[in-house]
């Protein structure tokens, strides 16, 4: 082999070289995206679990099933969330389970009691979640009837539940501090 053709063989390896990085950028990049992707919709499936448990409470403590309740013997608004009893029967905060069992499902009576509760979800492929390590926290405020997006300080037949999901590996930068936030209206 002459010198000439020992460049030639040497710039297609530099070549082959860099379409091999290249090509794992790619991948690396796509594979990245595609695991920000699943994190986001498992994030929506955490939110609508949370909302589902609330759900299935009662609308208030003081509520009953007539449906003709007087809204003023409501929880005060400056007083949503679980009675110090259920606050015990949670216990310390962030809840967390690698089965899916949290304590709040059991705890919990009434929508507002998840005013200020969070929870750590870990991965359960058997309920969807791949991913694990997401932070969750629940707020639960009276809004204004005429307006679901207006919190009031004052109590209506309507809460809404804000549930905000965090996952500090796989959300994009853009996202990863402040979360991702998911509302439902709840209504007496």
């Amino acid at each position: 082999m002459n010198l000439g053709q020992t460049m030639i063989t040497m710039g297609m390896f530099v070549l082959l070289v860099m379409s091999v990085i290249s090509a794992n950028r790619m991948l690396m990049q796509n594979s990245e995206f595609n695991l920000q992707t699943e994190a986001l919709v498992e994030s929506s499936t955490i939110a609508n679990d949370i909302f589902q448990e609330a759900q299935s409470k009662k609308f208030d403590q003081w509520a009953d099933d007539s449906g003709t309740q007087l809204v003023s013997v409501f929880t005060p608004a400056d007083s949503l969330g679980p009675s110090s009893a259920d606050r015990a029967a949670v216990g310390s905060l962030p809840d967390s389970s690698y089965n899916g069992q949290y304590r709040s499902i059991n705890a919990y009576h009434d929508v507002d009691d998840y005013n200020g509760y969070s929870r750590i979800v870990s991965a359960d492929s058997a309920n969807g979640i791949r991913i694990g390590g997401f932070l969750v926290t629940v707020r639960v405020f009276y809004v204004d009837p005429s307006n679901a997006d207006s919190l009031v300080n004052f109590r209506t037949f309507f809460k809404r539940v804000e549930v905000n999901v965090k996952h500090d590996q796989y959300f994009p930068e853009n996202i990863k501090d402040i979360g991702v936030t998911y509302s439902s209206l709840m209504s007496y």
